[in-house]
C-alpha cells in the first residue's frame, strides 16, 4: 500500500522515530502506512499503522494525525484536545507510572508529536496482544469493567501525587475543561 501520509517519508522516521531511540545501530530499512482504524469510528484524528522494519527489529507505530475540518476545528478551539492528549501521553501518564509502587505500564509509549502537523506518534500495542474494543452496542463485559475501574482508580490516586509534586501539570487540563464558555460541551 502506498505512503498515505506524504510528508512522512523515511527521513523524518529516522530522525523523529528512531534517532531519539539512542541506538546509532538502529536504522531504518523500510515502513509501511496503513489504516489503524475504519472509517467512521468516531475519533477527532486519522489514525494510521507504521510498520517500520530497521536493521534490528520491526516496531509498529500508531500515528494519529488530527483531522482538518470546521466540527473537529470548533472542538479543538474550545478544548484543544491535541495539546491535552500531549501532556497526558508526554508527561502525566509517565509521571503517573512513577508514582506507582508496583509499576505496570498501561499506556502506549510516546514517541514524537509534530505540532506543525498536529500529529502524535504513539507505541502500537496490538503487538503485545492488545485490540480495539469490539463495536458492540451491547456494552462492556464484567472484566474489563473492573480492569477499567482498577485503571481509573490508579490514575486519580497518581493524579493526587503529582498534584502535591507539580501542581502546575494539573492545571494545564483545568484550563479548558473547567470554564464557563465551553460548559455546552460537558
Amino acid at each position: 500500500m502506498s505512503n498515505q501520509i506524504p510528508w512522512l517519508t523515511a527521513e523524518y522516521i529516522q530522525k523523529f522515530l528512531l534517532d531519539p531511540l539512542n541506538d546509532k545501530d538502529l536504522q531504518l530499512k523500510s515502513f509501511e502506512v496503513t489504516p489503524g482504524s475504519s472509517a467512521g469510528d468516531g475519533y477527532l484524528s486519522q489514525i494510521f499503522r507504521i510498520k517500520i522494519n530497521t536493521t534490528k527489529k520491526p516496531i509498529s507505530i500508531i500515528c494519529k494525525v488530527l483531522l482538518n475540518n470546521s466540527a473537529v476545528d470548533v472542538i479543538q478551539g474550545a478544548v484543544d484536545v491535541y495539546s491535552k492528549e500531549k501532556l497526558v501521553l508526554e508527561s502525566f501518564l509517565p509521571k503517573s507510572l512513577s508514582k506507582l509502587p508496583s509499576p505496570d505500564r498501561f499506556f502506549p509509549k510516546f514517541y514524537h508529536a509534530d505540532d506543525m502537523k498536529r500529529t502524535l506518534f504513539i507505541e502500537d500495542l496490538c503487538d503485545d496482544g492488545y485490540q480495539l474494543g469490539i463495536h458492540d452496542y451491547n456494552g462492556v463485559d464484567l472484566q474489563h469493567s473492573l480492569l477499567v475501574m482498577e485503571l481509573l482508580a490508579k490514575l486519580h490516586g497518581t493524579s493526587y501525587l503529582i498534584f502535591k509534586d507539580d501542581p502546575s501539570l494539573i492545571k494545564n487540563f483545568e484550563k479548558y475543561f473547567n470554564c464557563e464558555e465551553n460548559r455546552s460541551f460537558f
